[in-house]
């Protein structure tokens, strides 16, 4: 959880504690580590967003077992997934275990997901 911690996992350690140094602490692990390239990349894309709109009370927890949030302005369970593949399997998924729903699916931009 500290910064400290993070440098010695990576093998470098800083004097703590000044805010130019933790600046360039932050930036060493930056650069030696891929992870974050991975996650920078992962931010960058789109991702969709299935909406179960319609589903009754009693299919929540399917739902809630398959990690669907409840979204109390719309009124309906939704789940956050990253790739069409995914999208695909999911909607076939809700036609086949949800009586009366038709899966909506929206994209959204790494610039909306943000913002």
């Amino acid at each position: 959880r500290s910064l400290s911690v993070l440098c010695a996992w990576h093998g470098f350690r800083y004097d703590a504690h000044n805010a130019v140094n933790d600046v360039c602490a932050v930036l060493q692990l930056i650069e030696r580590s891929s992870i974050m390239l991975n996650l920078i990349e992962a931010a960058t894309q789109n991702s969709y967003r299935v909406y179960a709109s319609g589903s009754l009370f009693e299919e929540k927890s399917l739902l809630k077992e398959r990690s669907y949030r409840w979204d109390s302005e719309a009124r309906c369970w939704w789940r956050s997934l990253e790739n069409s593949d995914e999208v695909e399997a999911e909607t076939a998924w809700i036609k086949e275990h949800l009586s009366c729903v038709t899966p909506t699916v929206l994209e959204i931009s790494a610039s909306q997901r943000f913002s």
